[in-house]
């Protein structure tokens, strides 16, 4: 009589099964986002599930991502969030802080450990790639169609949220998960190859239309960062080539009479505005001055992380506004760090920033590797967006960057990134 096969055994004989269910689960999450951050959340905590399945027969995937504990951007991120818990006395509710803290920590650990199964196994980053497409060109169709026709589709897509909300509001947010996709869609697009390349372009005007439908300044900011800054990283590493030259000019020039007709908008003037209000609004001008104040009287521990918008004062009424003094985040993530973890924590975040510009732009200048200009833009989009709206600590915000980003780091079956 033969013996009943292991519960490890069976698992290994499932692997690309139970895979291929977590690329499923995996390329969703982002997609899905308008459908609620619950959904984003449970994607990838399912997927997450599922590789830790799959890890308990495969050491590889442990040796790969133990690995990572030796990377110096590992260790500067390690001190990073040491300096940050050691904030947290200072911290007007020290668990909400802790919390915080350890959330984004456990958040970046699980995108790595991620990043490891797409290291060891073949296809499976290929097959999260094609659910990515494929849903992001749906769920895009139906933002278009939902701002277009808001009483006949908008309606059923806010009911999904479980709370009353424009259509604009509802997919704001979405939009500028869309503008950290798009270097992510091109380029997985160019690496899967045949029409999938033609159709994650044939998606950027849509992309587009949500990001203006939905005025979202925050997002054209983040594609006139982004598309300046790839520019010149190309530029540097390739010299000036006429298709690329044409193809940024184009996307600049769309951007800058977007951002144009936005700041058009006609705003209540304010007596102590020190920016032009048909750049910055007049609400993000009051929240980042009363934020700069309130953070020079703490410099040095700052108000706990995740607290600035609690201090005692913060939810003063401005009538010539019409809003708070902050109005639930600082809108800026530089503020935010600044005036939640002082001087001593942000720094510690430009150190780790600072490593990884220096290491994405020594790789991209050695290989040439797209996927290394791909992650420059992902970056650039991400914290040039966060210059204008979202707090840093959002949980779909922060797994929206670091799932992408992890998407991309894997080359071929290695861990060279």
């Amino acid at each position: 009589m033969l013996p009943a096969p292991s519960f490890f055994s069976t698992i290994n004989k499932n692997n690309d099964k139970i895979l291929s269910i977590a690329a499923l689960f995996l390329g969703a999450a982002v997609p899905l986002l308008p459908l609620g951050i619950a959904v984003t959340q449970g994607a990838l905590g399912l997927g997450l599930v599922l590789l830790l399945v799959v890890s308990t027969s495969e050491p590889n995937v442990w040796n790969t991502f133990s690995k990572l504990k030796f990377n110096p951007l590992a260790l500067t991120l390690a001190f990073m969030f040491a300096v940050w818990f050691a904030t947290i006395p200072w911290s007007s509710d020290p668990l909400v802080s802790f919390t915080t803290i350890l959330r984004t920590a456990m958040y970046l650990i699980g995108c790595a450990f991620i990043w490891a199964h797409m290291s060891i196994h073949k296809g499976f980053q290929h097959k999260t790639l094609i659910v990515l497409i494929s849903l992001s060109s749906v769920m895009v169709i139906v933002a278009c169609a939902s701002l277009l026709l808001p009483d006949e589709i908008g309606q059923v897509i806010r009911s999904l949220r479980g709370k009353p909300s424009t259509v604009e509001l509802h997919f704001k947010a979405y939009s500028s998960a869309l503008l950290c996709s798009v270097p992510v869609l091109i380029w997985g697009g160019r690496r899967i190859g045949g029409n999938w390349r033609w159709l994650t372009w044939a998606m950027m005007p849509a992309i587009l239309f949500v990001m203006i439908a939905t005025q979202s300044r925050s997002s054209v900011a983040g594609l006139l960062i982004m598309l300046t800054i790839i520019t010149l990283v190309h530029s540097w590493v390739n010299g000036l080539t006429s298709k690329y030259i044409l193809a940024a000019l184009m996307l600049a020039f769309t951007s800058v009479l977007t951002w144009v007709w936005f700041v058009g908008q006609r705003f209540t003037e304010i007596s102590d505005n020190f920016l032009p209000i048909w750049l910055i609004d007049p609400h993000r001008q009051v929240i980042w001055r009363y934020v700069f104040e309130k953070f020079l009287e703490a410099p040095w521990t700052g108000y706990g992380v995740n607290r600035i918008n609690y201090i005692v004062g913060s939810d003063a009424l401005r009538a010539d506004v019409k809003g708070s003094l902050i109005s639930a985040h600082p809108h800026n993530w530089i503020l935010e760090i600044l005036s939640e973890t002082g001087v001593f924590g942000f720094a510690a975040l430009v150190v780790v920033l600072v490593l990884l510009a220096w290491r994405l732009l020594a790789y991209y200048k050695k290989s040439n590797d797209i996927a290394g200009l791909t992650l420059i833009a992902l970056c650039t989009a991400f914290f040039g967006s966060s210059l204008f709206n979202f707090s840093i600590w959002s949980t779909w915000w922060l797994l929206t960057f670091f799932f992408l980003f992890s998407l991309v780091s894997v080359k071929g079956n290695t861990s060279e990134h």
